[in-house]
């Protein structure tokens, strides 16, 4: 049981190295923190995308030199059945990832929209952008509704003191709040196991 929860994520390891290294930018020069809250951005995008091939690769490898398995490979089996297989236990959290990312990017766009007023510190849209790769689905949602809901309530704290110019800011909360999802994550799949079932 617990191996078909840690298959479930196979990001897990690497999404909870780039969370503990996200933690450094709080000790970072303002003006370094942007430039290296991106870096991690872009990398751990690059990380996940070439972990999800090598692990393809290491797939194709195995089925190659099974008597069996190869059978699934041509010039026995169209390569499209591969291809099938590997996007959706090695590809597929990936969409879905990006996917929370996407909303997270359109609903800080909508907020700056809709209120014509930036109510976030820089380094704040980043910690959101860099949660949102953290979670798998279905359990990358309850990261974005949380956030939907601190977002809302910020954007509306910022119209009452837009005339005082005061923020009222909740970047030392994102990455704590991811800390604790990220660690109740496996316990959560293990005790709710539909949260694995209905994955798509």
């Amino acid at each position: 049981m617990l191996k078909e929860i840690f298959f479930s994520d196979i990001y897990y390891p690497f999404s909870f190295l780039f969370l503990i290294l996200s933690f450094f930018s709080y000790f970072l020069k303002e003006e370094k923190r942007i430039s290296y809250l991106s870096f991690l951005l872009s990398i751990i995008i690059f990380v996940f995308l070439f972990y999800s091939l090598l692990l393809s690769f290491f797939q194709y490898l195995i089925w190659k030199n099974n008597y069996l398995s190869k059978f699934l490979l041509p010039p026995y089996t169209s390569f499209d059945y591969f291809l099938d297989y590997v996007f959706f236990n090695f590809f597929r959290d990936l969409i879905f990832r990006l996917l929370g990312f996407l909303l997270i990017f359109l609903f800080l766009f909508l907020i700056f929209f809709i209120f014509k007023r930036d109510p976030f510190y820089d380094e704040e849209k980043y910690f959101l952008l860099l949660s949102s790769l953290y979670f798998s689905f279905p359990y990358n949602f309850f990261f974005i509704l949380i956030s939907f809901f601190i977002l809302l309530l910020m954007a509306s704290l910022s119209l009452i003191f837009k005339k005082t110019k005061e923020y009222y800011s909740f970047r030392f909360f994102w990455l704590p709040l991811s800390f604790l999802l990220l660690i109740l994550e496996i316990p959560l799949y293990k005790k709710f196991l539909f949260l694995i079932q209905i994955k798509p």
